[in-house]
């Protein structure tokens, strides 16, 4: 009898013939079947056979037992995907567009790094002209002091000989030699200009910020009463630390107090000026704060540049000089805004004890 016929008796008697090739018409099996085989009597029958068995690609087996537990017809089907299948299409919209996410996160980094890059060399050359000005200043200072002490000399000593007409060469020679050493202090000038020498490192050490505050509010809190503002101090951190130079330090906060008096001038409300100190991480804060108008939105990220201000008579210096006083002692200074009034300073510096 052929394999692919099946008696099936009864105890009644009665029988019936089952064609296992006649069991599924060829049009209702589904188009994404290729190989199809149903095992009768541990015999595999093939029923749909549309591709090869050595095909290349990815093969996906299904095998489920029909019929009865006590006389299962196994039905294993197989299909492989080979790369006519494969969706190349979506396959290559999806690297497309993953190189393109790559290339613009890629460029979208590199602009940040240049803009950053930018940043950085901005700030290096405004701290290379704040130097150069405070070098400029001590040169000038130190190298006039010669020549005007020398005009000064021969101008008192041509005043003093005009009284008398013998002395009139020596008159005339003590002026000459006050035009010279005039011209001299002008050739420094020019020179000084041009000079770029760098500023030696601040020197560190731990300093005490209750006698660093009670120096600052013994010197400017008798001005400040007078102008009706009252300056607070908070220590929250007793016993911490911070790292710094202590002079640099005390210009820092001067100036941070002498910006929020002039911010308090015109306010009608509370004149409070409140200095804090805390200890965060391997941090000391300094946190200078005003009840005044606030700073505007569009100076905020120009506060630190140099030669800007919003003042009419200011040089734009002091809040840059602060920044890189701050730098030099490996700390940094920040401003934002206060809700719903007011401004906040906070310098950053290393803390005494901290793990490097």
């Amino acid at each position: 009898m052929d394999t692919a016929q099946y008696w099936l008796i009864a105890p009644s008697s009665w029988s019936l013939l089952l064609d296992a090739r006649q069991l599924v018409p060829a049009a209702d099996f589904p188009p994404g079947l290729s190989n199809l085989s149903l095992t009768v009597d541990r015999i595999p029958l093939p029923l749909l056979d549309k591709q090869p068995a050595d095909a290349f690609g990815l093969t996906i087996r299904l095998q489920k037992p029909l019929g009865a537990a006590s006389q299962p017809f196994q039905m294993r089907s197989t299909r492989t995907l080979t790369p006519g299948y494969w969706p190349w299409l979506a396959w290559l919209a999806w690297a497309v567009a993953s190189g393109l996410l790559v290339a613009g996160a890629a460029a979208w980094q590199r602009s940040r790094a240049d803009a950053r890059r930018q940043q950085e060399q901005a700030r290096l050359a405004a701290m290379a002209r704040l130097s150069t000005l405070g070098e400029m200043a001590a040169g000038i200072a130190h190298e006039l002091n010669q020549p005007l002490t020398a005009i000064l000399a021969h101008t008192g000593a041509a005043g003093r000989l005009l009284d008398d007409d013998d002395e009139r060469p020596a008159v005339r020679h003590a002026l000459l030699a006050s035009s010279e050493q005039a011209k001299r202090a002008a050739d420094i000038i020019s020179r000084m200009r041009a000079l770029v020498q760098p500023s030696s490192p601040a020197r560190r050490e731990a300093l005490d910020p209750d006698a660093l505050v009670a120096s600052l509010r013994f010197l400017r809190e008798p001005d400040l009463a007078r102008q009706g503002i009252r300056l607070g101090w908070h220590n929250a951190s007793p016993g911490a630390r911070p790292l710094g130079d202590r002079v640099a330090l005390e210009q820092i906060l001067h100036n941070l107090v002498q910006n929020a008096a002039d911010a308090l001038a015109d306010t009608d409300g509370p004149r409070h000026i409140q200095i804090e100190g805390r200890a965060e991480g391997d941090e000391y804060l300094f946190i200078v704060s005003d009840t005044g108008g606030g700073i505007a939105a569009d100076a905020l990220p120009r506060l630190f540049a140099p030669f800007y201000t919003t003042r009419p008579q200011g040089m734009g210096l002091g809040l840059a000089l602060c920044d890189t006083l701050a730098g030099s002692m490996d700390g940094r200074i920040a401003a934002r805004n206060l809700h719903p009034c007011g401004a906040c300073f906070t310098v950053s510096l290393p803390r005494s004890g901290a793990s490097p």
